[in-house]
């Protein structure tokens, strides 16, 4: 079984995003999912949907895997899984699709502006004083409509502290954790624990902007960005 790389997550990152699930489960097929539960359940339900019908049985397994883990976003990520799976057109929640990038969304929750604005109708994240500006614009009751599909994302660096903690429980090879994530990185840079971390932050990162999105009645529509 091959392992995962900088380029395999980068084709897996792309598939995912062009809502390609031949080519997602191509990057799959060959190696373990564990590490990208939240990119291959994704992929995954779009191949299902596509009518791979090779993907299903990774897909299963994909599904058990993310039922068993239980880490943020998971549960989210397996109804859409599963829902796949059943050949369930009828979502079967009042979730509104929301046409966001998650890891565009990922970073804003973790290291944007303190406060960063998502428009529910397009999926930009926009800059508070973007959204000023752009307020300016319009006569009263056009803002009002606009603000009505707007949404707060406020910045929150801890779950990173999380992670980088429990990455380093998982992996004894590691620097101890310290006070500032980025400080963390450079100590990994050049290193073959660089990647795994890499890895390992991100599939933290996917699930929490996931789990963000359900918390508000939201969830991606990655089928927006064909």
């Amino acid at each position: 079984m091959a392992s995962w790389d900088a380029d395999a997550l980068s084709e897996l990152r792309a598939a995912v995003f062009r809502w390609d699930g031949a080519a997602g489960f191509d990057v799959l097929r060959n190696r373990p999912a564990a590490p990208v539960l939240q990119f291959a359940g994704d992929a995954l339900a779009c191949a299902v949907q596509a009518g791979c019908a090779d993907a299903e049985p990774l897909a299963r397994k994909c599904l058990d895997a993310l039922d068993a883990r239980e880490a943020p976003g998971d549960a989210v990520l397996a109804r859409t899984l599963r829902r796949a799976l059943e050949n369930e057109n009828d979502p079967g929640s009042d979730a509104r699709p929301v046409p966001v990038d998650l890891g565009a969304l990922a970073y804003a929750m973790e290291e944007g502006d303190a406060i960063t604005i998502l428009d529910l109708r397009t999926g930009d994240l926009l800059a508070e004083e973007d959204l000023h500006e752009a307020e300016d614009l319009h006569e009263p009751n056009e803002t009002q409509e606009a603000a009505d599909d707007l949404k707060v994302v406020y910045r929150d660096p801890a779950p990173a502290y999380d992670d980088m903690h429990d990455f380093a429980e998982a992996r004894p090879d590691t620097p101890a954790p310290m006070q500032d994530v980025r400080a963390y990185e450079d100590a990994l840079a050049g290193t073959e624990l660089e990647f795994a971390w890499q890895l390992f932050h991100e599939e933290r990162q996917r699930g929490r902007a996931r789990q963000w999105l359900a918390d508000n009645g939201l969830e991606p529509d990655p089928r927006a960005f064909l």
